[in-house]
């Protein structure tokens, strides 16, 4: 057999400028990593300095174009450090106007929990302000008791004394209040015109009735704290009644039912904002009881009570046995009225629930 001839394939011109050119775009794609390196590096210091220690990986030409980044390990650490102590560096001061110190939520003096006035927020200021509370519940709490002395029977309020009986002591001390602020207090007024009356009364002759002719006494029924007692002291004897005893000298009892003293025993009896209950007529008629004929009864009461029904009044004191002189109406809060036992000629009686409405009783606008 004829050896077949080793030939060797010549590629034509056109393949072979192909390749050339091909070459030629091969070697343009690689990555010019000196280039990059001498690229203008932006940025903090620190950035700068990891930006400028990075080579690339797999920058051959066989290898796809743009090979992952990494660092040097030597260089990485060196640049956290760097990062680290920037970081830590004290920033710049910067110069701020003084602010104003801000002022306490409490002052230093007070203590929490209190009440304060806005004004002053001293410790003075919070106890006048925990003063006026009190006073505000005291005044509520009085008002509550007057009503109820006025709209209930003796027994009723004697029943509510007896089983408390610091309600009594708060009435009074709301009442003393009250009076305290008018212009002028009856009792005083009273005291004055007892003392008078006593001086030109003609001493009666000693009688069955009358066992100390002697002596001047006046009964002073619903007397509270009794102070009528200590005005007259020395000068008239002031026996005093009222449902709690409030001091040794007063005696304890329901003056609407029965006062322990003889009947036509007293010159005087003395009735000072006292017709409360609603049987309250009861206690004229157990006055005229135990006062002597030509004995004088010395009546005071809100002016209020009486606006309308004075004339009304004064009728029920005239049918109950006695001369009614002219009512003293001079002063702004009570009306004083001045009546003589007469010694026969009682008037048409009065029914209790007829003669209780003459007085209005003091009723209070809800709150």
């Amino acid at each position: 057999m004829a050896e077949r001839a080793h030939t060797v394939p010549v590629a034509s011109p056109q393949r072979a400028n192909a390749g050339v050119e091909n070459q030629q775009q091969g070697e343009e794609s690689k990555p010019n990593t000196a280039k990059r390196a001498q690229t203008t590096l932006v940025g903090t210091p620190a950035k700068k300095a990891r930006r400028a220690n990075v080579f690339f990986v797999g920058s051959s030409p066989h290898e796809p174009r743009g090979g992952a980044r990494t660092e040097a390990p030597e260089k990485k650490a060196e640049a956290k450090k760097e990062a680290k102590e920037e970081a830590e560096e004290e920033p710049p001061v910067r110069a701020y106007p003084e602010r104003p110190a801000t002022p306490p939520l409490l002052p230093e003096n007070s203590v929490k929990g209190t009440l304060f006035t806005g004004r002053d927020h001293g410790p003075a200021a919070n106890r006048g302000t925990l003063e006026k509370l009190a006073d505000s519940l005291k005044g509520g709490k009085f008002r509550w008791l007057n009503e109820k002395l006025y709209t209930s029977s003796s027994q009723e309020a004697s029943a509510m004394f007896e089983e408390e009986p610091a309600l009594f002591e708060e009435y009074h001390e709301g009442y003393r209040e009250q009076v305290a602020k008018w212009p002028k207090n009856p009792l005083s007024v009273i005291a004055s015109q007892v003392l008078k009356a006593a001086n030109g009364l003609k001493r009666r002759k000693p009688d069955t009735q009358n066992p100390s002719p002697n002596r001047i006494i006046c009964a002073d029924l619903g007397c509270g704290d009794g102070t009528l007692a200590g005005m007259l002291k020395g000068k008239v004897e002031v026996h005093s009644f009222d449902l709690v005893s409030r001091a040794p000298h007063i005696v304890s009892c329901d003056i609407a039912k029965a006062v322990p003293l003889p009947s036509s025993s007293a010159d005087f009896v003395v009735i000072s904002l006292a017709l409360m209950g609603t049987n309250w007529p009861n206690v004229i008629a157990e006055a005229r009881r135990i006062l002597a004929v030509g004995g004088v009864l010395k009546i005071a009461e809100v002016f209020s009570r009486l606006s309308s029904t004075l004339e009304a009044f004064l009728g029920f004191l005239s049918s109950s046995g006695f001369d009614v002189e002219a009512p003293d109406t001079a002063n702004t809060h009570f009306v004083l009225v001045t009546a003589v036992k007469r010694r026969h000629g009682k008037g048409r009686p009065w029914r209790t629930h007829d003669a209780a409405a003459l007085l209005t009783p003091c009723l209070y606008k809800k709150r």
